[in-house]
């Protein structure tokens, strides 16, 4: 085996001290191999649990621990070892092939995502990243990045370090985020895969665990029309092999599912490439949800510190941003974790950080039902701010108070929070008669006397106030400001 990567704990049989070949479980709650616990129990006529110590009865059932072969299977495989353990009915597994198990157990349940993040297959997975990256390869890189994702919340929530080159991985997830032509290799080895399927059970198979199984997400309406105008058995053969017979009856005698005919494969493949997009956001989605995992465990465990984030990346994540995607919220939280340092902050307002990030809040339509956006952007705004170069770029922009103020007591609480912290900055280290002039004219100081008026928290009300009465001189002859200085 791969002397990388350490063995899970949970792997190892208390009474071999092996990887389990065959997991069962016993009444204990404890799993053994079953050819170990089998000669404790039945050879050598023991009737203890060997770990626990607790009593058995004669009569020991023995569960198989299904999800833990399965687990076990695909770990071995994706560790690239060739002794790879299987059940005497099943081939072994190609890592291809253990990625898309890995995946399947993913997409099943939670307890699931968490043995998996407890077992430490994610180093593996990681690394199967950064090779794809370092050979410019995608074979096994879609699979990679869809388990990553799914293990995204039992990632963030484990204390386990889960890559040693945190370098490496951000260099390698960054590549995916550039890359243009993704999606054509997608769609050509999609092709491939389609053009070698011979039976409606190969397609099926290539949509349950291939690349085709991303187009189950689109509304089969939309499949149907395409597949109908080249020939009708490719209409039943998608349904089939989509895993959509659920919407009709399968004891329907009409749905005969047949071979399909080369003309399904021909539709399939068209409708494929005319989705190259939605692969593109897919993986780029499942890519920055990633980078995004790697930056928040790095900064938790302090490591953050010793990685050197180039201005190379910042510039990066701010072509990124102009695209405005589905995976902006990834990137955004991204930078909210980076923004903690001063050494980042510096190399975001260079990259023109400020600037972006004021573009894209004002792009939102709803900030309401994106609030959660608006949290995160005003909270980067407000850790830039906290420099001098942060705050000469935010008011560099002609809609920064402007929009600041237009966003409070209309998003959230937090909102509010954060925006009346940036509003402190701004009045307390840079409020010129000019600026502070400016927040009159936008509205900026009214909006912090109607926070003396809502149904705020009193730390808020606070804050409001004591910017108005620090700066009571230039707003004086506002109505509302002689309101508030009767507010006590």
């Amino acid at each position: 085996m791969d002397g990388r990567f350490e063995i899970p704990e949970y792997f190892i049989c208390p009474i071999s001290l092996q990887i389990m070949k065959d997991p069962v479980t016993i009444v204990t709650g404890i799993t053994y191999d079953r050819e170990s616990i089998e000669h404790w129990l039945f050879k050598i006529h023991n009737t203890i649990c060997p770990v626990t110590k607790q009593s058995l009865p004669r009569d020991s059932e023995l569960t198989p621990n299904h999800t833990l072969r399965r687990l076990i299977q695909a770990w071995i495989a994706t560790n690239g070892t060739d002794q790879i353990i299987t059940s005497p009915k099943k081939p072994p597994l190609s890592k291809l092939r253990a990625l898309k198990e890995l995946e399947k157990l993913a997409v099943e349940n939670e307890n699931n995502r968490k043995e998996m993040v407890e077992s430490g297959v994610c180093k593996p997975i990681l690394s199967i990243v950064v090779s794809c990256h370092k050979k410019r390869e995608i074979i096994g890189l879609e699979e990679a990045l869809s388990i990553l994702y799914l293990l995204r919340n039992s990632l963030i929530q484990s204390n386990m370090v889960i890559f040693e080159n945190y370098q490496e991985i951000i260099d390698a997830v960054m590549w995916v985020l550039e890359s243009h032509d993704l999606p054509d290799k997608l769609c050509h080895d999609l092709h491939i895969r389609l053009q070698n399927s011979h039976t409606t059970s190969e397609l099926s198979s290539e949509f349950q665990n291939g690349y085709l199984n991303k187009l189950r997400h689109f509304p089969f309406s939309q499949l149907q029309c395409l597949c109908t105008r080249q020939h009708s058995q490719s209409t039943i053969c998608l349904r089939h092999a989509a895993g959509q017979l659920s919407s009709t009856s399968q004891n329907d005698p009409c749905i005969q599912v047949k071979e399909h005919s080369q003309s399904s494969t021909t539709c399939l493949s068209s409708l494929a490439r005319q989705n190259a997009e939605y692969l593109k956001m897919t993986i780029k989605s499942n890519a920055a949800s990633a980078l995004k995992i790697v930056i928040q465990k790095a900064n938790s465990s302090g490591t953050i510190m010793e990685m050197q984030i180039k201005p190379e990346f910042f510039q990066r994540i701010v072509i990124f941003l102009r695209e405005v995607t589905i995976y902006n919220n990834s990137l955004l939280h991204i930078l909210l974790e980076t923004s903690l340092w001063g050494r980042n902050r510096r190399m975001m307002i260079e990259s023109g950080m400020v600037f972006e990030l004021i573009e894209l809040e004002l792009k939102l339509s709803q900030p309401r039902t994106e609030k959660k956006t608006t949290e995160v952007i005003f909270g980067i705004l407000y850790h830039l701010c906290s420099s001098a170069d942060g705050r000469a770029e935010f008011l560099n922009h002609a809609a920064g108070i402007a929009l600041i103020a237009r966003r409070i007591l209309k998003v959230s609480p937090a909102a509010d929070d954060r925006a009346i912290l940036i509003l402190s900055l701004i009045c307390k280290y840079s409020g010129t008669i000019g600026v502070l002039q400016e927040m009159l004219r936008v509205g900026a100081v009214a909006k912090l006397c109607m926070v003396l008026q809502a149904n705020c928290a009193s730390y808020l009300k606070d804050r409001a106030r004591e910017i108005l009465r620090n700066h009571n001189y230039v707003w004086k002859d506002s109505p509302c400001v002689e309101i508030a200085a009767l507010t006590n």
